[in-house]
């Protein structure tokens, strides 16, 4: 593993150490807090937004196509 997928793993690690110490009422309400922050954000840049999506999504796109498939 290089060192930025260990970084990837422990800040992953750390955030569900995190949740764990959450009631699960605090988790639902900031669930709800960042998905309505999230729709106000969409709203706002949904052209940006759509051509960043796009972008990520033709990139793993092109990464599966290189993985080889089964007989």
């Amino acid at each position: 593993m290089s060192c930025v997928e260990i970084k990837q793993v422990v800040f992953l690690l750390l955030f569900l150490n995190v949740l764990g110490y959450m009631s699960p009422q605090t988790i639902y309400k900031l669930g709800l807090a960042i998905a309505f922050f999230g729709l106000y954000v969409y709203d706002r840049w949904e052209d940006e937004i759509d051509k960043h999506i796009k972008d990520a999504y033709s990139h793993v796109r092109k990464l599966t196509s290189k993985v080889p498939r089964g007989p």
